[in-house]
């Protein structure tokens, strides 16, 4: 009798694994077609999404997570469907943690305002770097109930449990979910967030993740996977160095002035920037559209520190980064036009603008300014989440191009985590600390990566 219950057992457990990679490869499939027509809608109608199962993820991150115990690393996938959001955590043995909670794409909408009202977010009172986010709300919940119902949505109870032991993870969104401050959270329910554990980065798609992590590891040196690690290890560290680095910073806005105010911090934090790449900065007038996309396509390092502004009706042609104005133009710089001008292929962009994380809110995503980028083949973009003070972002910045140049795992999103770290220690408004995320491929994390420019 014994024998029977233990057999029982072992194929009802079998049967759930099962159950649970058939919904998960199901999920995944749909997403892939979500993820097409999205493309679709940024006018790649030509664009083609690889079948995608959870061994073909799950051969990629022992590829991408090579060398890491199997805990440190995964992919954190969510999918929405029927009023219920699915999330799985999944990492090189296969699905670590999964589950599902009632609620709707509008409550989502809801919750991500709410929290961002909530710390202020957007306030006009502040010198920032892009359009104003009115505060609609009479009855504002504390923050403390946002922050607790968010985390409680996107690291439910079983993600919960096995996310503290995770230091490196890819996330993929559906919806809104990019655009929620997510270094604020706390996953594991307890009074850490996760910037104090674990470095995150957006995927820009699935497909993306893997083009990547196949050019990292075997294309770029043309080894195998294990090679490639073996002789990694014996630098210790690899180095980034861009061929040519684009900073920007306080451009003249000329006669849209009155509709965009200068930045003083962000001319001083691109005068630094400039500095420690060793070129010179656009300043004011020489900062043009013109100007900007001559050096574009060699440029594997660019850092726009200007205003910026993200449209939820029409992001190609209404989302755009304000470069100096002329007498016919305010100098905007599209996310349609964006998408099709040319980076080299590891090109790391930054960001340092107001709301470029954000745009249409489509099923498998957001269109918007960084997508755009990445598009274009940046490797990472720097995004910002809502409108951020200019003062608090030179700060940030500061420390975050600092950390560009050491010795860093997950390159370059740990970078970021590190500068938020510290810049928190300075500042422990959440406000200031918590309004940039990575979106794109980080360098796999078993390697050190670190960046280097040429004298």
């Amino acid at each position: 009798m014994k024998r029977i219950v233990f057999v029982l057992i072992l194929i009802t457990g079998y049967n759930v694994c099962i159950g649970q990679e058939q919904l998960l490869n199901s999920q995944l499939g749909t997403f892939q077609l979500r993820f097409r027509a999205l493309m679709s809608e940024r006018g790649f109608s030509w664009y083609h999404s690889t079948e995608i199962g959870l061994h073909t993820l799950q051969s990629a991150m022992t590829d991408y997570y090579y060398g890491l115990p199997d805990s440190t690393g995964a992919l954190l996938f969510y999918h929405h469907n029927r009023d219920t959001l699915y999330s799985w955590l999944i990492n090189k043995k296969g699905i670590l943690a999964s589950d599902r909670i009632a609620i709707s794409a509008d409550s989502l909408l809801r919750l991500e305002i709410g929290l961002k009202l909530a710390l202020n977010a957007d306030a006009p009172e502040q010198s920032n770097r892009g359009a104003d986010v009115a505060n609609t709300s009479n009855s504002i919940k504390r923050l403390t109930d946002y922050r607790r119902e968010a985390s409680e949505a996107l690291f439910p109870k079983e993600l919960s449990k096995a996310m503290a032991s995770i230091r490196f993870l890819i996330i993929v969104p559906e919806l809104n979910i990019s655009s929620f401050p997510l270094y604020y959270l706390q996953p594991t329910g307890g009074t850490q967030s996760l910037l104090d554990f674990c470095s995150i980065s957006i995927a820009h798609s699935l497909d993306e993740f893997l083009n990547r992590t196949v050019f990292y590891t075997r294309s770029m040196y043309n080894y195998s996977v294990e090679r490639f690690y073996s002789d990694a290890r014996n630098y210790r560290t690899l180095t980034y160095t861009p061929s040519a680095s684009l900073v920007v910073g306080n451009p003249d806005f000329g006669k849209c002035s009155d509709r965009y105010k200068q930045l003083i911090g962000a001319e001083q934090e691109a005068q630094l920037v400039a500095q420690r790449f060793n070129t010179t900065a656009l300043i004011g007038k020489e900062a043009t559209k013109q100007n900007v996309l001559k050096k574009l396509s060699k440029s594997e390092f660019v850092y726009l520190a200007t205003h910026a502004h993200s449209d939820t009706k029409d992001p190609l042609n209404n989302s755009h980064i304000v470069f100096a104005g002329t007498e016919k133009d305010c100098g905007y710089w599209t996310a349609k036009e964006i998408q099709y001008d040319t980076l080299p292929y590891e090109a790391i962009v930054v960001l340092s603008a107001c709301q470029t994380a954000l745009g249409k809110v489509l099923e498998a995503g957001i269109i918007g300014l960084s997508r755009a980028f990445i598009k274009a083949r940046a490797g990472n973009v720097i995004m910002s989440l809502w409108s951020v003070d200019d003062k608090a972002t030179k700060e940030l910045m500061n420390h975050f191009t600092e950390e560009l140049f050491l010795p860093s795992h997950f390159f370059p999103a740990e970078n970021l985590r590190k500068a938020m770290l510290k810049y928190r220690e300075e500042n422990p408004s959440p406000n200031d600390w918590a309004s940039f995320l990575n979106m794109g491929t980080p360098y796999p994390p078993a390697i050190k990566y670190h960046m280097q420019v040429e004298k």
